[in-house]
Formats: C-alpha cells, structure tokens, sequence
C-alpha cells in the first residue's frame, strides 16, 4: 500500500501539489478556527517531503498561534520544537527539513494544542498508513486527549488500509477537497 500511494503522489505534477497544499491549508484553516484555539496556542506541525502537502502558509494565515515542528532520532523517537520561521528548518535525519535544536526550543507534549499528522495514506475513518517507522504513532499515544487532524492529498484517501494493533485512528481528515470526520 505504501508503494502504491508513493506511485500515486509522484504522479501529481509540482502544480497540482501547490494547488491541493494550498486548498488543504484553507480546509485546515477553517478546521483550526473552529477549534477556538487561545492566542499563543501550539499547533504541532511538519514540513512536507516532496509528495506530502506544504503546511508552511499557515504560519502567515495564523500569526496568534506558535507552531512547532519533530525532530526524529533513531529507534522511532521523536519531540518538538518551537519554530517561528519555517525558513529556519533544516534538512535532517531521513531528508526531513526539522529543527535545530540549538536555535529552537522542545516543548513538551501536553503543551500541544493540536497536532497535525503526516501520513503515506488515510481512510475517511481515519485510519492512517505511516512511513513505517511508527513516529508518530509513538508519540501521539501521549497525547490521547489532544486533538487530531491528519493531512493527505484526495489522490492518496483509500477505502481501506492495512491497520495494526498500535495504529493510533486520526478523528478528523482533511484533503485538498473536503475535511472528513471520521465515523
């Protein structure tokens, strides 16, 4: 399943990217105002690889709120740190543009508003298909009542995945098309 939405992201031009990241990020907008987050909230965010959605414009669509970007170690580890400029990300472990930990601050997992969720694949139920190292499903499991919303491209929603037992279900789905509460 992994391979077969890895085909179907690099077949989305570089055009049709930009064009879903920024329909995305208007659905999400609208999500996190909903949300009534307090001025000086923590969104935790991430960086798009090349076939993921680019979150960066939500730093300019919502300058009250603080964004904070993982940092993965080895052996699925990871945490997060404040970032106010997503200029000031670097590329790290796995090619990922991160944080320096030098220049930007961990914060804690219960100081997380909301967390936004990369992933390979979703259900509109809100099952979710990593990369495989179990990232986040490690560290989402420390934030049970913090809430969730997972960030796919409409070409990369499946009917059905393959789930295991330590899979962590996203409540809520947004896409270039529509936000989808899972059932």
């Amino acid at each position: 399943m992994r391979q077969l939405a890895r085909e179907r992201a690099d077949s989305l031009t570089q055009q049709q990217k930009e064009s879903q990241s920024q329909s995305i990020c208007h659905h999400l907008s609208e999500s996190i105002r909903k949300l009534s987050l307090p001025d000086g909230a923590i969104i935790a965010s991430y960086a798009g690889l090349s076939f993921e959605p680019d979150l960066l414009e939500l730093h300019s669509r919502h300058p009250t709120l603080l964004f904070a970007y993982p940092l993965c170690e080895r052996e699925g580890i990871m945490h997060f740190h404040l970032v106010n400029d997503p200029k000031e990300l670097i590329s790290g472990m796995l090619g990922i543009r991160e944080p320096d930990p030098t220049a930007h601050p961990e914060i804690s997992p219960d100081d997380l508003a909301l967390v936004l969720c990369p992933a390979s694949a979703y259900t509109p139920t809100g099952e979710r298909l990593g990369k495989g190292g179990a990232y986040y499903d490690r560290y989402l499991q420390k934030l049970p009542d913090t809430p969730k919303i997972g960030i796919i491209f409409s070409q990369l929603l499946f009917d059905v995945l393959p789930t295991e037992q330590h899979d962590i279900i996203i409540p809520c789905v947004v896409t270039d098309q529509f936000v989808t509460p899972a059932q």
